[in-house]
């Protein structure tokens, strides 16, 4: 079973103790936080961010959530702390972030009609490539296609491929 909670704000984060118990019982996790200002210097939010099985941002989330200057500065932050980061990068693709070295896929190239909801497509393609078992590469490749797939059209559904 897996739970992927995505611009919820954890209005206090118990959320941990939460995620920490599905975890025992088997539920695999992850978070996309989305932009929340305030919500890396929130009590608990780095015990938030360890609990989760898979934490999604985008560069500038990296940044922000990691307190860093630049998004090599936020990248270095994360390898330190988790194992499984993920990181949006738009038209440059996008960077699974592990303490044994980086996976980096580059962006799948699409006339952009619109980037309403890439990045939950993206998300959605790795999630769905995770729970077949596939590698970290796999997962960030389905998830770039996914993602750059629903730039093609308006409104962020109407350019995702029908379900295989």
């Amino acid at each position: 079973m897996e739970l992927h909670a995505f611009r919820a704000r954890p209005q206090r984060l118990p959320w941990a103790i939460y995620l920490r118990r599905l975890r025992r019982s088997g539920v695999i996790t992850s978070w996309d936080f989305g932009w929340d200002e305030r919500l890396p210097g929130r009590r608990g939010f780095q015990q938030l961010a360890a609990a989760v099985d898979y934490l999604f941002m985008n560069e500038g989330e990296a940044v922000m959530y990691a307190r860093a200057r630049t998004l090599n500065g936020a990248i270095d932050w994360w390898r330190k702390r988790r194992e499984r980061v993920i990181v949006k990068l738009g038209a440059h693709g996008s960077c699974w972030i592990r303490r044994d070295g980086d996976v980096h896929v580059p962006a799948a190239r699409v006339a952009v009609a619109d980037t309403t909801g890439a990045g939950d497509a993206f998300n959605g393609g790795v999630l769905a490539a995770l729970s077949r078992g596939l590698s970290p590469r796999e997962c960030l490749r389905l998830g770039n296609r996914l993602g750059a797939a629903s730039t093609r059209r308006l409104g962020g559904l109407d350019g995702l491929p029908p379900r295989q």
